[in-house]
C-alpha cells in the first residue's frame, strides 16, 4: 500500500510538471517574442545614433585624418591649430574645387564642432587648406582658435578639449562612416604647449 501510494505521488507530481512545463514553455516564447520586437527597436535606434550614411547620402563619410596641438600665449590663453584631412570628392562644391590657400568651411552628416573643456563650443569651424591631392582624393588644412580659460587647469585636473564631428570615411578599416573624436588635454601649470604630429591624410 505504501508503494502505491508512493507512486501516486510520482504520478500526480510528473502530471503537475508535465503542465507546468507547457506553461513555461509558451511563457518562455512570449517573452522571446517580446525581446526580438525590444531588439528591432533598439537597432534602430543605434543605427540612428552612430550616424550611419546611407549611399545617397551627399555628406557621407569624409574624415580621413586629424590632430589637435595647441601653444600657450598668456596666463591661461591657448592657440589651437587643428590639422585635418578630408576626402575632397564628396557632394560639396567648396571641397571639390579647393586650391591651397582657399578658407573652407568644415562640413560633415555631423558638421564638426570644437568643445574647449569648460562648457564653450566653438561651431561653423573654418580650414585653412594646405595640401591638396587630386590623385588621392583628399584636401588637408588647418583650423586655428584661441581661448582663454578662467583657470589653468580644471581643478587641478586638465582642460580635456576635443573636435567632435561625423563621419570618417568609408574606405578606413577602424570605425568606416561612424563619428569621430578628437582629443588634446590643457594643463597650463606643467606646460606651455603640447605635442605635434605629422604623418600622412590617411591613417587606419
Amino acid at each position: 500500500a505504501g508503494g502505491a501510494v508512493g507512486g501516486g505521488v510520482v504520478l500526480k507530481i510528473e502530471k503537475e510538471s508535465e503542465g507546468h512545463g507547457v506553461m513555461a514553455t509558451m511563457a518562455k516564447l512570449l517573452l522571446l517574442a517580446a525581446l526580438a520586437a525590444m531588439m528591432a527597436n533598439y537597432v534602430s535606434s543605434f543605427e540612428c545614433r552612430s550616424m550611419v550614411p546611407t549611399s545617397g547620402d551627399p555628406l557621407k563619410g569624409s574624415f580621413l585624418y586629424g590632430h589637435i596641438y595647441w601653444t600657450r600665449t598668456a596666463a591661461n590663453s591657448v592657440d589651437f591649430v587643428i590639422i585635418i584631412a578630408v576626402k575632397r570628392s564628396i557632394s560639396v562644391a567648396a571641397y571639390q574645387s579647393a586650391a591651397v590657400g582657399d578658407a573652407v568651411y568644415l562640413q560633415g552628416k555631423e558638421p564638426p564642432e570644437f568643445l574647449f573643456g569648460d562648457s564653450t563650443v566653438a561651431q561653423n569651424l573654418k580650414m585653412v587648406v594646405t595640401d591638396v591631392s587630386l590623385s588621392e582624393d583628399w584636401l588637408q588644412g588647418e583650423v586655428r582658435l584661441s581661448h582663454s580659460y578662467a583657470t589653468p587647469t580644471n581643478g587641478g585636473k586638465p582642460w580635456n578639449a576635443q573636435l567632435l564631428g561625423c563621419c570618417r570615411t568609408g574606405a578606413v578599416k577602424n570605425n568606416a562612416n561612424l563619428a569621430y573624436a578628437l582629443k588634446t588635454e590643457v594643463n597650463l601649470i606643467q606646460v606651455w604647449r603640447s605635442v605635434k604630429a605629422v604623418t600622412l591624410p590617411y591613417v587606419t
